[in-house]
């Protein structure tokens, strides 16, 4: 009896140092982000190739798109300090009527988008232009927006949860595999990450609901790719027309023109629509809460009224919203209203819920996709401040490290004209 207590305490000893290692050696993935974060915020240029699929419940997969990725970051100039992200993809594209060539070139002046079918291509002003189905479909798909992204991994971070799967191979690399659980989003992810490098090599967006899979592979990674000049620049090919891209119009009441501008020399870029000019009119505006309250611009006279247009799918957004919530903070005593206009959101995304996770009290307005046309908001995060006698006092779009400050000085100088 004796020599069974020693083997059943021996194997227990055995079992539970083993399952211990097995513990101990199974790696954090919070860590393992942390460390891609770092890795992927180092990453000034790239060269990849990308397919991307979608898979079914049952495995079946439809495949989308195949394309070559080059990226960079560029300096901005002037008051826009914050990096250009200049592109080029090419490749081809599923649709209904067959498969699609194409090329996108975003450089920094100019986005030009070619379409082979078609014989045709467009031009519209970058950063901020219009751009057609093609390449909105391949930026959103096709292109890792971490790589040149301030804060690559900020919202796996933040997740509400994260568990580590595992590894598998994507190409030749080893990766982690880690599932996140996003926090107030309806979204699910799983990402793979290299073992060696420390970068995002596929990433496979869960849909809770459907369960279907949106999936993005990466071949053929470089992060230090040799670029020139010709890289990112475009001559029409012979026998190809250009397509001018229509600019819609705001709804609210243009301010009084300027003198017009002389015409610009041929080929010039359609412009997308312009900020508001700082003197201008503010347009008018009546919005709801979470809590369906009604907030009208003309209820906030004798205020400064700070708009942040943004969404829960924006990475750029998100990080401006702490510097919006500071500046909440800091004039909290002061006739000073801060609002997020909630735009251009996704179907059941919940942007109270997530400001609510992130602890960011200042106001929120909801379904503001007419305001932001109004206010002729073509990206966000877009920022106006209205001073108290309704005119424009400041407009940007963007995000830009010192957005923060600039925001303040602007409220500040609208605080003067309040008697």
């Amino acid at each position: 009896m004796a020599m069974k207590l020693l083997r059943w305490s021996v194997g227990m000893l055995l079992f539970a140092g083993l399952n211990g290692a097995a513990v101990a050696h199974e790696p954090d993935p919070l860590e393992i982000i942390k460390k891609v974060d770092e890795a992927t915020k180092a990453v000034k240029s790239f060269s990849y190739e990308a397919r991307v699929w979608d898979e079914d419940k049952a495995g079946k997969t439809a495949p989308r798109m195949q394309i070559k990725f080059d990226g960079q970051e560029r300096p901005g100039e002037g008051r826009q300090r914050r990096p250009i992200p200049i592109m080029r993809a090419s490749g081809k594209l599923a649709s209904a009527d067959g498969e699609r060539s194409f090329l996108v070139i975003a450089n920094e002046k100019q986005v030009i988008v070619l379409d082979e079918k078609d014989k045709e291509y467009t031009i519209a002003k970058y950063p901020g232009g219009l751009l057609s189905p093609i390449p909105r479909e391949v930026l959103e798909r096709a292109f890792m927006i971490e790589f040149l992204h301030i804060t690559p991994f900020t919202d796996e971070i933040n997740a509400e949860s994260r568990k580590y799967e595992g590894t598998k191979k994507i190409g030749d690399t080893e990766c982690h595999v880690i599932y996140v659980k996003y926090r107030g989003l309806p979204a699910e992810a799983r990402w793979y990450f290299g073992k060696d490098d420390n970068l995002p090599h596929r990433v496979d967006r869960i849909e809770p609901q459907g369960g279907g899979v949106r999936v993005l592979e990466l071949q053929k990674l470089d992060v230090s790719p040799k670029f020139d000049e010709a890289t990112f620049a475009f001559t029409p090919p012979e026998g190809y027309q250009e397509k001018k891209v229509e600019t819609p119009q705001p709804e609210a009441p243009a301010p009084e023109p300027a003198t017009p501008p002389a015409p610009s020399p041929p080929p010039a870029a359609p412009a997308a629509p312009e900020l508001l000019k700082v003197g201008s009119d503010a347009p008018a505006w009546t919005l709801s809460t979470p809590d369906g309250k009604s907030v009208s611009l003309a209820d906030l006279k004798k205020h400064v009224v700070l708009l942040d247009f943004w969404a829960t799918w924006c990475g750029p957004c998100k990080a401006a919203m702490p510097g919006i919530q500071k500046l909440h903070e800091k004039f909290k005593d002061k006739p000073v209203k801060v609002f997020g206009v909630n735009c251009w959101e996704n179907a059941g995304a919940d942007p109270a819920k997530f400001m609510k996770d992130n602890n960011y009290t200042y106001g929120l307005l909801l379904k503001g996709d007419e305001v932001a046309r109004a206010y002729n908001v073509t990206g966000i995060p877009t920022f106006y401040v209205i001073g108290p006698d309704g005119k424009i006092t400041y407009a940007s779009s963007g995000f830009n490290p010192d957005e923060q400050d600039e925001l303040a000085r602007a409220i500040e100088v609208a605080l003067q004209k309040i008697n």
